[in-house]
């Protein structure tokens, strides 16, 4: 027996935990952008940092710094599903 997922109904079944998880990680980031925003770079990385964990993610160091980058210039960063 061999299994063939059908790649439109397997986008149908996790849609809503793709969306879940990027409406979470908005939130977190929206209230990084609010604490954090013209900050050093630095004490921000760490913040972004235990965000991807708690996530069970993890984050490269050049999108740590991106991130820290943007939240310190004071641009809000959003996650799309």
């Amino acid at each position: 027996m061999r299994f063939e997922p059908d790649d439109k109904e397997l986008g149908r079944i996790v849609q809503p935990a793709v969306e879940e998880c990027a409406d979470s990680l908005n939130r977190e980031f929206q209230t990084l952008y609010r604490c954090w925003q013209g900050q050093p770079q630095e004490r921000i990385k760490e913040a972004i940092r235990e965000v991807f964990t708690r996530h069970g993610g993890t984050v490269s160091e050049k999108e740590l710094t991106d991130y820290a980058r943007l939240i310190s210039d004071g641009t809000n960063i959003r996650f799309l599903p």
